[in-house]
């Protein structure tokens, strides 16, 4: 439609097969850019979205590790370990390092039947008083 406009206005004799062709092609560019257009909000959106997923994994580990009271590189490492042997959610492996955490401090303190518990899981009585697990 443009093309034929200016051929018209402008006072050019021109071939009508032609000027289709070229009015296809500049709607064919026009539909190209805003998909590309489309294409670029959808990677700015997808890109955002996993920002922020990011970053509130990010906030879980280290919530979890104060939670439980390690280090968060070490409660990602041991978070990661325990969902991937029990298949247990990011809750569930948390709340049990929190017990984890409560055994082993009351094995250290009170000893008894705590110790007991972790060396039944292979924890010896070195690695609880040395602070070594």
């Amino acid at each position: 439609m443009i093309v034929r406009e200016l051929v018209t206005r402008l006072g050019f004799d021109a071939d009508q097969r032609q000027a289709q062709n070229y009015e296809r092609t500049l709607a064919d560019i026009r539909r190209t850019a805003r998909r590309a257009a489309m294409a670029v909000g959808a990677l700015a959106a997808g890109s955002f979205e996993l920002s922020r997923r990011i970053a509130n994994a990010g906030n879980e580990v280290a919530k979890g590790a104060v939670e439980v009271g390690m280090a968060a590189d070490e409660y990602q490492r041991l978070s990661f370990a325990i969902g991937q042997v029990t298949r247990l959610s990011g809750r569930e492996a948390n709340r049990a390092l929190e017990r984890l955490n409560e055994t082993i401090g009351r094995a250290r303190t009170e000893g008894g039947r705590y110790v007991e518990d972790l060396q039944r899981v292979g924890i010896t009585q070195e690695e609880i008083e040395n602070g070594t697990l």
